[in-house]
């Protein structure tokens, strides 16, 4: 006995068992008119058109569904996207003639001609940059200060030091301009140490406090064994302790600091040389041996 039954994959219809039906049924599978339609059932393949030339073209469907655009082959592609790049082309070029771009400099407002031009002059150029480079150098200086408790040196950052000369020509006016006191020139200020010792620099303030800070017995500007007038920075002990802050910036200073160093070798003292990069941007005095050590 026979039962008429539509293919699942081409809908015609077709005459099958009785048996094998309702097994089919049971089961829940697909019933197909011949063995083509069952493999063709198992393909997921869809058919769609070409975009330039209108031929049919078989693809996996999840390809079809991910493309904007179908094509037969790779010329009808290229054709294609010849012809729309260069509407693309020619909208961009009569939007940018009609936009009349002007220039990115915040204090000009003159209109620029020229594709592919910010500014409407070098001067306007670097005026932008100046102008960029102050809001930056000001922001940096403030976060420093909140985080440190103190204005920065020039030592202690290389590239903002850059960008402060480059916007306010000069270190002590970018400080100005963030609303801080610069830090002395040289040695024209005294400074004075949390345990009331006089200090020439803020770097020797920074070393005395951290030696007060950690109770070790120093003592400053203490004349060398031999008669010249020349002074250590701190002795703690038998240690002579010396800041040389200034090295590589004053040619009197490096030969001053070459003929000490000889001295101290030549009489055989214990001595610590320090230097800023001992400080900045990091503190590293518990580095040093000797006297450091406690």
């Amino acid at each position: 006995m026979y039962v008429k039954v539509n293919c699942g994959y081409c809908d015609r219809e077709f005459g099958r068992s009785k048996g094998h039906y309702e097994e089919a049924v049971r089961m829940g599978w697909k019933q197909f008119c011949s063995l083509e339609c069952h493999k063709l059932s198992k393909q997921r393949r869809v058919t769609d058109v070409c975009k330039t030339c209108g031929a049919k073209v078989v693809r996996a469907k999840s390809k079809i569904e991910a493309s904007r655009n179908i094509f037969c082959s790779q010329t009808c592609s290229a054709k294609y996207t010849n012809t729309h790049r260069t509407t693309r082309l020619m909208i961009a070029k009569r939007n940018r003639k009609n936009a009349k771009p002007t220039c990115a400099n915040p204090a000009c407002n003159k209109q620029i001609g020229i594709d592919n031009k910010r500014f409407c002059s070098p001067q306007c150029r670097h005026e932008a940059c100046k102008i960029q480079n102050e809001k930056f150098v000001v922001k940096k200086i403030g976060d420093f200060v909140k985080k440190h408790g103190r204005i920065p040196i020039k030592h202690e950052s290389v590239s903002l030091y850059s960008r402060a000369r480059l916007a306010f020509d000069s270190w002590n006016k970018a400080i100005n301009a963030s609303g801080f006191e610069p830090n002395p020139v040289r040695f024209s200020k005294h400074f004075v140490a949390n345990d009331g010792h006089p200090c020439d620099s803020l770097s020797e303030k920074i070393v005395d406090d951290w030696l007060f800070a950690r109770k070790i017995k120093h003592e400053v500007k203490v004349k060398y064994p031999w008669n010249n007038g020349m002074s250590a920075d701190f002795k703690v002990g038998d240690y002579w302790i010396e800041l040389f802050g200034l090295t590589g910036q004053l040619k009197s200073y490096d030969r001053l600091m070459k003929l000490k160093l000889n001295k101290i070798k030549k009489y055989r003292l214990n001595s610590i040389s320090l230097y800023l990069s001992d400080l900045f941007p990091q503190n590293r005095l518990v580095e040093k041996p000797g006297a450091l050590q406690r």
